[in-house]
């Protein structure tokens, strides 16, 4: 009686094992598959970061090329603003050559320098003054003195 009890339990149990290890061949099979196309993506992805690197590398050049350097502007050196004298007294000196014939042609030239795309601190470096110098052209329209202004 005992016989015929353990033969069924032992055919089940060697049914199930022999289907667990079909199944842990599958999912051997399918996870080096998986492992070769990971392989392979990484790959594409190691490739395709080297061509994003060297178009960004050639955009970069182009753009840089295209960069305004204020070195490039042109000042005339009758229009420069001359420098300060020094103060004997704690009074306020402007500079020199701030007559409103070159102070028009000097804001002209910042209108056309603006035009072309500088900024004002690159205006203002290159003509040696500051910036909101520049920024009070713009503010006025580059209208120099106050004739047709309120």
């Amino acid at each position: 009686m005992k016989d015929t009890l353990i033969d069924p339990a032992i055919s089940a149990l060697t049914y199930r094992v022999n289907m667990a290890e079909r199944k842990n061949e599958e999912l051997e099979l399918v996870c080096k598959q998986t492992a070769e196309s990971l392989f392979q993506l990484r790959q594409e992805l190691a490739a395709n970061r080297v061509a994003m690197r060297e178009d960004n590398h050639k955009q970069a050049a182009a753009v840089a090329a295209g960069i305004l350097d204020w070195k490039d502007l042109a000042v005339p050196p009758e229009l420069v603003i001359g420098k300060t004298p020094k103060r004997r007294n704690k009074r306020r000196a402007s500079g020199t050559n701030r007559t409103a014939a070159v102070v028009a042609k000097r804001w002209a030239l910042w209108k056309l320098q603006r035009a072309q795309g500088y900024t004002f601190q690159q205006i203002a470096k290159a003509w040696g003054c500051h910036h909101s110098s520049v920024v009070n052209a713009a503010k006025h329209k580059f209208n120099a003195g106050y004739i047709g202004r309120k």
